[in-house]
């Protein structure tokens, strides 16, 4: 759950 947390972080950045 930890590595996941930090890819979905890079993902929102992107995204936003």
């Amino acid at each position: 759950m930890r590595p996941k947390g930090k890819a979905i972080k890079k993902k929102n950045l992107g995204h936003h």
